[in-house]
């Protein structure tokens, strides 16, 4: 794999040893044109290109049903994570929710102001007892596990094989946010028996903010009472009927005003670059260049908070330091852009990523 190709693509490495994906991923140019086409196009003929755009719009959610395994029907396009958690958490029967201690607040949150009853789990030190306590959390009326796939501040990533084994096992609807993961692992979630599953755009999706996808399996889609109507979300809408409803569908149903077409045509070309290299060598390109960082850790012995098993991490590292505040301030001095939380430093990194930005990172942080 040609993986100096693709790191030309995007432009901010020329400067910066961008260590920091899971904040946000610089944009490939060739993503950021399909963003501008969208507004070079409104410029130059305004409205008249919407019959293409709307093509394009069934364009991407085909491609992004492939990437993921889900049928066409299954996936919807919104602008956050944000928005598709609230959501969900309006359209599900109440039950019982287990979350991790930590969650990301957007995924959290939207349960808590839905009254759900919520209980978070401790991520033990060894990750083999998780599920051990997950299972002494349930209670009678435990419907739903809700989980990062990847958790943004330990680096914990679940195997979906097990968790959705544990899902299974204990009748538990599994509910993914995919944004920290979607686009570094392959995700199936049909063969992961996933239920739900969102992400944002701007991480490895490689799109940009502004653009969030949605799947829902049918099973439970099927049953969903619809929370929000809008003139898209009905059948027939272009007959713009304004004293009847009767709901699309499918998971474009939830799609109710205009779509975010920059950011919808922004992930077209992010799912194409997903495709050309495909998910599973980045996969395999992440998984070495997370080998070689975490070895120059442990040799420089520098203390890491991140698991260290190949099954539950991801390309998220999490090293203690003792000052974090300034630490940061210095690799910024340096054009080095890493995550920060409390005294951790917080690097991911990407396929676009090489040893050499590694070894400049680790001689910087030594000093």
């Amino acid at each position: 794999m040609n993986w100096e190709k693709y790191r030309q693509e995007f432009p901010a490495l020329n400067t910066y040893t961008y260590l920091n994906t899971a904040g946000g991923c610089p944009l490939a140019t060739s993503v950021k044109n399909a963003g501008i086409q969208f507004y070079n196009d409104m410029e130059q003929h305004g409205d008249i290109p919407w019959d293409k755009w709307m093509l394009k719009i069934e364009e991407t959610r085909q491609k992004l049903a492939l990437s993921i395994n889900a049928d066409v029907d299954e996936v919807a396009f919104l602008s956050t994570a944000t928005q598709a958690t609230n959501l969900v958490s309006r359209m599900l029967p109440k039950g019982r929710v287990l979350m991790l201690h930590k969650e990301f607040p957007s995924t959290s949150l939207p349960w808590l102001h839905q009254n759900y009853p919520v209980t978070f789990i401790d991520i033990p030190n060894n990750q083999d007892e998780l599920y051990t306590n997950l299972k002494k959390a349930i209670q009678p009326g435990t419907r739903y596990l809700v989980t990062s796939h990847t958790h943004y501040i330990t680096g914990f990533r679940f195997d979906l094989k097990e968790l959705s084994a544990f899902c299974r096992e204990h009748h538990l609807k599994l509910i993914l946010d995919a944004t920290q993961s979607f686009g570094s692992i392959p995700i199936d979630v049909k063969s992961d028996c996933i239920d739900i599953l969102w992400f944002s755009g701007y991480k490895y999706a490689l799109a940009g903010y502004g653009i969030a996808a949605l799947y829902i399996n049918h099973s439970l889609l099927n049953d969903m009472e619809i929370s929000e109507v809008g003139w898209r979300n009905v059948e027939d809408h272009g007959e713009m009927w304004y004293d009847r409803i009767a709901i699309k569908k499918g998971a474009a149903a939830l799609e109710t005003g205009h779509p975010p077409f920059a950011g919808i045509f922004a992930l077209n070309q992010g799912l194409d670059i997903l495709a050309e290299i495909s998910i599973e060598a980045i996969h395999k390109r992440l998984t070495e260049l997370t080998d070689y960082l975490l070895s120059c850790l442990v040799k420089n012995e520098m203390e890491i908070a991140s698991p260290i098993s190949e099954k539950y991490r991801s390309p998220i590292v999490i090293i203690k330091v003792k000052d974090a505040n300034q630490i940061e301030k210095k690799l910024i001095q340096h054009n080095i852009f890493v995550g920060k939380h409390s005294n951790q430093l917080r690097v991911s990194l990407n396929f676009y990523t090489t040893q050499k930005d590694i070894d400049h990172f680790i001689a910087i942080l030594k000093k």
